[in-house]
């Protein structure tokens, strides 16, 4: 049974366009191009070796198998795009617009759970001289989280990890709790800025365990939670998953705003469980930090 388990695994990797006796431990080697401007998105390619998929076989008569070609990718703490495993063993990507000025270290993570790093894969540059890097000069404010709350002391650890800028330091919420309607509350100090603004959300998080598809709402709150407003959705109904690699989620929009400068807690985000889609998922949410950004 193991012999046929392996032919079959091989066979599916064949089929996917992979050899089978490519030797050595799989690695990145380097990404073309190496650098891009942060006023477009960039297309990469990832060079590596021995680079494979997830094979699978159903334990059975028919022997059939199946192939995981699911790679996730980062830039720092930046997610790639439309990251393609390629039947030479490389992977495509696109380098999102945005990305602030600097080199970056490159993450993959493969559908085996396996990651990979590559120190100072690529340069982000700006389009042109003088340029004044992605913001564009505007005069937009950041409020990091500081303090949260949890609907159940029991689901959360470490909370205060997730307060203040990112830092490597995550809190987490663990179990069934998306299904559950579980929630994690953060509040934000006061704000500087006052007018028209329009307001964004930007998360630095991961996933561990068995993340599949339950729901998990983002909603935000400019009256100290007494009213909520859903900014954003994970799971089966909006098709969004969670990266299982440390990124950054977001700026997400989270509306508008015509007031007084926000006084502190008035200013509200949450992350809230919307139920199973199925059966319960069972994981680990961390979070580094939650970052309320205010623009004119």
């Amino acid at each position: 049974m193991r012999r046929s388990m392996l032919v079959t695994a091989c066979a599916a990797l064949v089929a996917a366009g992979v050899r089978c006796d490519e030797g050595g431990p799989a690695r990145l080697d380097h990404v073309e191009p190496a650098s891009g401007p942060n006023d477009r998105a960039v297309p990469v390619e990832i060079r590596a070796h021995a680079l494979a998929p997830a094979v699978g076989a159903d334990v059975g008569c028919d022997g059939r198998a199946h192939a995981d070609v699911r790679f996730q990718a980062t830039l720092g703490d930046h997610l790639l795009e439309e990251v393609a495993w390629q039947t030479d063993g490389n992977l495509a990507a696109t380098v999102p617009a945005g990305l602030p000025l600097g080199t970056y270290d490159l993450h993959v993570l493969s559908p085996t759970g396996e990651e990979l790093t590559l120190l100072e894969a690529y340069q982000v540059v700006g389009p042109g001289d003088g340029d004044a890097g992605v913001d564009g000069g505007t005069s937009c404010e950041t409020l990091y989280a500081s303090a949260e709350t949890a609907s159940s002391n029991g689901t959360t650890m470490n909370g205060s990890n997730a307060l203040g800028p990112p830092d490597g330091m995550a809190g987490q919420v663990s179990g069934q709790w998306a299904a559950a309607g579980e929630s994690w509350t953060f509040s934000f100090p006061a704000s500087t800025l006052g007018g028209s603004l329009r307001m964004a959300v930007s998360l630095v998080l991961w996933t561990s365990g068995q993340y599949v598809d339950d729901r998990v709402l983002l909603e935000s709150s400019v009256d100290g939670g007494q009213t909520w407003t859903q900014r954003f959705e994970w799971g089966v109904a909006s098709g969004v998953t969670f990266p299982a690699l440390r990124a950054e989620v977001g700026p997400l929009p989270a509306g508008e705003l015509s007031a007084a400068p926000l006084a502190a807690g008035q200013g509200q985000v949450r992350l809230r469980g919307g139920g199973a889609a199925g059966p319960r998922d069972n994981f680990t949410l961390h979070i580094d930090s939650v970052a309320l950004v205010l623009c004119p």
